[in-house]
């Protein structure tokens, strides 16, 4: 498969403030309560194992690079075994769900540590770690460490059913669809799996995990360790100390890296889309205005057509890996005209104003950075500009936070920064931990 296609990463965001009164109960700190379910049958891999899966999913050939590390370290023998999970947890209006993680942890060494592992920003909901294996971010495992890695919602055994849905549904019964870049929920969903695992390693293993951990993420991922991080500082009184959090090519200033999109008219990935409707799908009170929202004149709307958008946003099996071919880079030929003009309160997009704004960790105020994060991006990323990890710097240096950052203009020229970026990232800190 192309890994241009299936490494979607996402400038995605949705819904936190301005909800009903049940959102605020939605993210009651964990207070020690069981959340572990049961678990799944389990599956070993071996490092050629994991070859094949960055070859497939990637196309990229990691054993030429990583195979030499591991090697120089003596892990290139290791054998893990993962475990999916199920576990309790709840969604952005407060209802519990049954969501779903795989654990991974070495067979035939002593773990060194563990890595709390958010997925990349995969846009089909099949494809995770529950569902599909191990995945190239995944790697870290055989790097003799335990991994943590949460499917959050709408992915494993949460995902919602390939079904066509009425534009403009809002959270309808018990369906459900993926909050992209919501800081609280993807915090809270990848908290509750931290727990869930250590309730599962005490009860099936008869083991404690340690209390010391780092956390990984890019692109989708990125955005998420940084709201894992900020979760844990804030919320957990479980005893959990951060090491370092590694967070590349995130969207970490949405309202910025909007008005970045807005100027320049292109993006690499067709994702606006799934912005939308998640934002729109959450909250029921900001009851958007697709033709407002989207070219009338466009492919999202063509009434002769109308599998194309609920098929995308369905997040299912046959329209998303074709979406950027088909709807290309445009963004001029799927979103509305508003779109690039201002967002004033007569303008369809002010209603998403609030979401833009608010789902920014390094912007909260209550939160004070513990451990190192270590922030990542490429230089003139195409799809997540990179705006974001720049202003998530500097207010982290404000906060006085322990933080470093590689902005790297290695793939300036690039067709796609952001991916070849993302290998980059994912590389170095796989040394890192090899090294370390």
């Amino acid at each position: 498969m192309n890994y241009k296609l299936l490494f979607i990463p996402t400038l995605l965001f949705a819904m936190v403030i301005g909800f009903s009164s049940c959102q605020q109960d939605a993210f009651v700190p964990y207070e020690g309560d069981i959340i572990y379910v049961k678990s799944h049958p389990a599956k070993d891999y071996d490092i050629h194992d994991l070859f094949d899966v960055t070859n497939s999913k990637m196309g990229v050939d990691m054993e030429a690079t990583l195979l030499p590390v591991l090697e120089a370290v003596n892990m290139d023998q290791i054998k893990v075994r993962m475990v999916p999970i199920d576990y309790k947890t709840v969604d952005p209006t407060g209802r519990e769900r049954i969501a779903s993680g795989i654990i991974i942890y070495p067979l035939n060494r002593k773990a060194r540590g563990v890595i709390d592992v958010m997925p990349f920003g995969y846009l089909q909901n099949t494809l995770g770690g529950s569902d599909y294996g191990i995945g190239p971010e995944h790697a870290l495992a055989f790097i003799n460490y335990i991994v943590i890695s949460p499917d959050f919602l709408d992915s494993g055994t949460s995902k919602r059913a390939h079904t066509d849905i009425p534009l403009g549904d809002d959270a309808p019964g018990n369906d459900i669809y993926h909050p992209f870049i919501n800081m609280e929920s993807s915090g809270r969903v990848a908290y509750d799996m931290h727990i869930a695992a250590e309730q599962y390693f005490r009860k099936e293993l008869g083991m404690e995990l340690p209390k010391k951990i780092s956390i990984f993420g890019y692109s989708e991922g990125g955005t998420d360790a940084m709201a894992l991080h900020r979760w844990i500082d804030r919320y957990d009184k479980s005893g959990i100390k951060i090491d370092n959090t590694f967070s590349g090519g995130g969207a970490h200033d949405l309202l910025a890296a909007f008005e970045v999109l807005r100027e320049r008219k292109t993006q690499y990935y067709c994702v606006n889309p799934f912005i939308i409707y998640s934002i729109d799908f959450w909250d029921t009170s900001i009851a958007l205005d697709y033709d407002k929202i989207f070219n009338p004149d466009g492919p999202l709307l063509d009434k002769d057509e109308p599998s194309y958008f609920r098929n995308l946003l369905n997040r299912g099996y046959g329209f998303w890996p074709t979406a950027k071919d088909y709807l290309g880079q445009d963004l001029t030929y799927y979103m509305n005209e508003a779109f690039f003009q201002e967002w004033n309160e007569n303008n369809e997009f002010h209603k998403v104003l609030p979401y833009l704004k608010y789902n920014n960790c390094s912007a909260d105020p209550e939160w004070k950075p513990t451990g190192t994060i270590h922030l990542f991006h490429a230089k003139s990323d195409k799809h997540i500009p990179d705006i974001c990890s720049t202003s998530a710097y500097n207010a982290l240096k404000i906060k006085g936070a322990n933080v470093v950052y590689d902005l790297c203009s290695d793939f300036e020229n690039a067709e796609d920064p952001h991916a070849d970026g993302g290998v980059r990232f994912f590389i170095s800190c796989a040394a890192y931990f090899a090294l370390k």
